[in-house]
């Protein structure tokens, strides 16, 4: 069997209890970033043979090799500590790039997303309906507006759903060709 059938398996098997899904996961997680937690400890002090080595494989690793390097000390060589920066910061400005790519795509998407069911009483107002597009708003917000109080955040959204989608759709197009957004894109706004 192999590793593709054995993920299905797990996954057609995905435990429903809370501590079992957590244990599930951890190993899969810890199984996934083995070889670039190895990696990112031998650049960070190993046998000086490998270290170059090391430190090719994590850059070609890109944003798989980010959480490895958090979990190593920053190094003491100031050099070092060049390379480390621009390691963790490099693929994860080329991640942000690419979703930003994918949710812009997105915000052109109206298909309605289904209510998910909830058990118990009908509420007294019916949640807005939800469009792909305002989700991809949403995401497009958090992207731009990276650091953003979280109450802040929760209550424009409640603000930009309350608004009749006419209205949203203005505002995602307004958004859309934003500074801000283009730069997030790679565009030159100007």
């Amino acid at each position: 069997m192999n590793e593709h059938e054995v993920l299905l398996r797990s996954l057609e098997a995905y435990p429903a209890d809370p501590a079992e899904e957590e244990a599930f996961v951890d190993g899969h997680v810890q199984q996934a970033r083995s070889a670039a937690r190895i990696a990112a400890e031998v650049w960070h002090g190993g046998d000086p043979r490998y270290v170059p080595g090391a430190e090719l494989f994590l850059r070609a690793l890109d944003d798989l090799a980010i959480r490895p390097l958090l979990e190593i000390p920053v190094p003491s060589d100031a050099a070092d500590a060049a390379v480390y920066v621009n390691m963790l910061v490099e693929p994860e400005l080329e991640l942000r790039a690419a979703i930003g790519s994918r949710i812009d795509a997105m915000l052109d998407d109206r298909r309605p997303v289904p209510m998910p069911f909830r058990p118990g009483p009908e509420p007294e107002e019916s949640p807005p309906e939800r469009r792909v597009c305002d989700e991809a708003y949403l995401a497009m917000r958090s992207l731009v507006n990276f650091g953003d109080d979280r109450l802040e955040i929760v209550l424009d959204q409640r603000a930009f759903l309350s608004e009749p989608p006419e209205a949203r759709d203005e505002l995602i197009r307004r958004a859309r060709g934003s500074a801000a957004w283009q730069r997030a894109l790679g565009n030159d706004p100007d």
